[in-house]
Formats: structure tokens, sequence, C-alpha cells
């Protein structure tokens, strides 16, 4: 979730690093799923993506992202990334 997030905003591990804190190499291990991230950084990672934590940790199958004020360029690239996720996933459920 958090590289679909990422992606979505147009950000960088490097500028994530830079906003909150978290090493870039530990977002890339984030990504990964070679490493687990705190209770903490879930959430100053959902504050920067303004979702919940539910959202951010996969805890759920509805994933909701707070929209508010995300431009209309960015909305079309969680549509994009969504959608390619979702055929992905019927590809593999067949």
């Amino acid at each position: 979730m958090l590289k679909i997030l990422r992606r979505a905003n147009n950000m960088t591990q490097k500028i994530i690093e830079i906003r909150t804190g978290i090493d870039r190499s530990t977002i890339s291990a984030y990504e990964n799923g070679t490493r687990e991230p705190s209770l903490h950084n879930l959430m100053v990672l959902a504050d920067i993506f303004r979702v919940s934590l539910d959202t951010i940790a996969c805890r759920t199958n509805e994933q909701y992202i707070n929209v508010t004020n995300v431009s209309e360029v960015a909305l079309e690239k969680i549509h994009a990334i969504i959608m390619d996720d979702t055929l992905k996933r019927e590809k593999c459920e067949k």
C-alpha cells in the first residue's frame, strides 16, 4: 500500500524520508515487505497520505483514501494504480 500511495502522490522515497524522518532504506524495506513499520511510523505515514491506519497497514479489504484537496492529476493516477492492481489480481485468480 505504501508504494501505491507514494507513487499516486508523485513522491520519491527521498521525499518521504525528508517529510517523515524515516530513512529511505527503511521505506524501501517497508515497500518490499522485508520489514514491518512501527506503530509510530504507521501513524506518521498515514498522516502524510491522509489515510486511515487500517488502510496503510492493509488491515481491511476496503481501502479508503481521503481525496480532499487532492488534484485531479493525482486522482487519475490513484485510479490507474488501483485498476492495474485489480487486473493483476484477477489474472492471478484465474
